[in-house]
């Protein structure tokens, strides 16, 4: 299994233009109260998964390419016309595909790739929350 830590870990490492960087389950909390002073802030959580068909006949051999996101959130509330917050976006983003593509995550068969990304919301705080898809293959086998 793909290890999401793995990917938390990495950007925590790589990516130092982010104030914080955590998995899903603060997302969900944070995501009532963003984190105004810690920004721009990464969360990475799963998005799917999509295997092949079974390769044996006595057994299990599967490729599986999980898809994960990187949720930012980035908010500059000094600055109305979202100039600053979108110059936050745009160096974390770089530095989150610098980190990750080509870079091969616990778990994982080969390198993450870039999918694509998009607005997720615009929030009542003046948050924009921003995802990034990346994907990565492991292989499931079972013998007998």
């Amino acid at each position: 299994m793909i290890r999401r830590a793995s990917v938390v870990a990495r950007l925590k490492a790589q990516a130092p233009s982010l104030r914080l960087v955590e998995g899903l389950a603060q997302l969900a909390a944070l995501k009532q109260n963003p984190p105004t002073n810690v920004q721009p802030a990464a969360y990475v959580v799963p998005v799917s998964e999509t295997a092949s068909d079974n390769r044996l006949a006595n057994g299990v051999a599967q490729r599986n390419a999980v898809t994960f996101g990187v949720v930012l959130c980035v908010t500059d509330l000094s600055d109305p016309r979202g100039v600053d917050a979108g110059d936050a976006l745009d160096r974390a983003r770089g530095e989150i595909r610098a980190a990750l593509v080509g870079w091969t995550p616990e778990g994982a068969d080969g390198p993450a790739l870039f999918l694509g990304g998009e607005t997720v919301d615009l929030d009542r705080f003046g948050a924009l929350w921003w995802m990034d898809r990346f994907r990565a293959t492991e292989s499931i086998r079972r013998i007998g």
